[in-house]
């Protein structure tokens, strides 16, 4: 029988299944325990069959032998007096059933942080009890939990992250090297002046990109993705909005001018597969990643980030957009649930080294029709946790408005234009910036720049045999 907690069950952090996908993973792969065994131990297993379970195959695996069905058991039965359930051939045969080395990482990270909160609660909770009854010492009940809790934080670092002064030294000198032989680690070029001007958005930093509805926030980040893996740097991309077809047809739509509607469901002439033909050859090889499921919730988002640098070494990662997650999430407050994922996708670059584009709607507020910082929800809290905040004013995507002229340039048209306001920016500056919008093509591009578009005089016939494969 299992043991149960005085703790009301619902309210434990708890993955039954992930437990179980990680426990096959090891048994079924050589290898993968001492991958996690600094970090793993029997308190990320809630379920009492599986901790014991776990238990028995980390004895196996310490001394060097097999952790098979019939060897599990038997360890079971040799020490049933130190474990809290009784394990039988069924409970390891539905272990052994298991095996998701894909996301194998992330199962571990994620079983591992449930348990350090269930212990973070169990600290908590008697912290509570002891600090209401007046036998104890107040100021050595809080010492003693808040070292405690300390040790939970210690549990989780695999690799130490403190560097003395010469190894600060060293990391400047390591960039002042790199960027006189021309090799850039620290920054990304996404093809834009107001990003790329001063070297490019760091890694570590958080970018937040804002404007109305409908006016190419999207259209924007995608450009810039797409940008930035062209230089074979490796782009995650996550929309709440689009699916993955719809994001390749703009990728297409950009490269040939034949629109997106018209990729996706209409019978295409001759010609027409021919420059989806030529344009897909040049962009099947990009570094660029979609995680439809991942945006199921914004956990198993920042869950996917991790699998993604870690499978496929992105730099950089995309989300559109950050008020559609705050929806799907209950019990708090839009504004405080909106800083709290802008702090988490800043956390989680600085972690990484990667850089986060958060694109983030703004509300109207009153009668102004130009974007302005403080309609940013919650902008406070977002101010401090991204490094450049960008708007994009565009009144060629609502005429109904009545607006002729861009807030800061009375003198430039605005058809066709666009402009893009850096009202915060950490190493790139601010300042005001003017780019067109091809609203037929899904593409932002500077005056310096020709927007690319496939030529079908210089293409071959699909429909005739060329030898080479043929990727549809």
């Amino acid at each position: 029988m299992q043991k149960q907690s005085n703790i009301p069950q619902q309210i434990l952090p708890q993955d039954r299944d992930t437990e179980l996908n990680v426990l096959g993973t090891i048994i079924n792969n050589d290898g993968y325990f001492s991958k996690v065994e600094d970090i793993l131990n029997s308190d990320a297993f809630y379920d009492n069959i599986l901790k014991g379970i776990f238990r028995c195959v980390k004895y196996l695996l310490i001394n060097n032998k097999i952790a098979d069905t019939t060897a599990i058991i038997d360890t079971s039965k040799r020490f049933a007096g130190k474990l809290d359930a009784t394990i039988n051939d069924y409970d390891v045969m539905e272990v052994v059933a298991r095996d998701c080395k894909e996301t194998f990482i992330q199962d571990v990270e994620r079983i591992v942080e449930y348990g350090q909160r269930r212990k973070a609660w169990e600290i908590l909770t008697k912290a509570q009890q002891r600090i209401l009854s007046l036998s104890d010492d107040a100021t050595e009940t809080m010492t003693t939990t808040i070292s405690k809790i300390d040790d939970i934080k210690v549990m989780s670092v695999v690799d130490s992250d403190v560097v003395d002064a010469m190894g600060g030294l060293q990391v400047i000198y390591n960039q002042i090297n790199d960027n006189v032989n021309g090799i850039n680690k620290s920054s990304i070029n996404t093809g834009f002046t107001f990003t790329d001007a001063k070297g490019g958005l760091r890694t570590g930093t958080l970018v937040v990109v804002g404007a109305f509805t409908s006016t190419g926030k999207s259209t924007l980040a995608l450009n810039m993705a797409l940008n930035v893996a062209k230089q074979n740097i490796p782009v995650a991309y996550y929309s709440l909005e689009m699916s993955v077809s719809d994001l390749w047809a703009r990728i297409i739509c950009e490269h040939t001018g034949i629109p997106a509607w018209k990729i996706q469901g209409y019978a295409l002439k001759r010609e027409e597969i021919a420059q989806i033909d030529h344009a897909t050859r040049q962009l099947q090889n990009i570094p660029l990643y979609i995680d439809d499921k991942a945006t199921t919730s914004f956990e198993r988002m920042l869950r996917s980030v991790r699998y993604m640098v870690k499978r496929y070494g992105i730099k950089m990662f995309v989300v559109d957009y950050l008020q559609i997650f705050a929806q799907t999430t209950r019990g708090e407050k839009e504004e405080a649930m909106l800083a709290s994922m802008a702090r988490a996708c800043k956390n989680i670059s600085m972690e990484l080294d990667i850089v986060c584009i958060l694109l983030s709607q703004l509300r109207r507020a009153g009668e102004s029709k130009h974007p302005t910082f403080d309609m940013l929800r919650g902008s406070g809290q977002i101010e401090e946790s991204a490094d450049n905040i960008i708007l994009i004013d565009r009144p060629d995507a609502h005429p109904d408005w009545g607006v002729t002229s861009f807030k800061n340039n009375k003198t430039i048209d605005v058809h066709g234009k666009a402009e893009i306001n850096v009202v915060k920016g950490r190493n790139i500056g601010t300042g005001c910036y003017y780019v067109n919008f091809d609203d037929s093509r899904f593409v932002f591009y500077e005056d310096n720049q020709q927007a690319e578009q496939t030529n079908t005089n210089e293409i071959e016939d699909p429909i005739e045999p060329t030898g080479e494969q043929v990727p549809f």
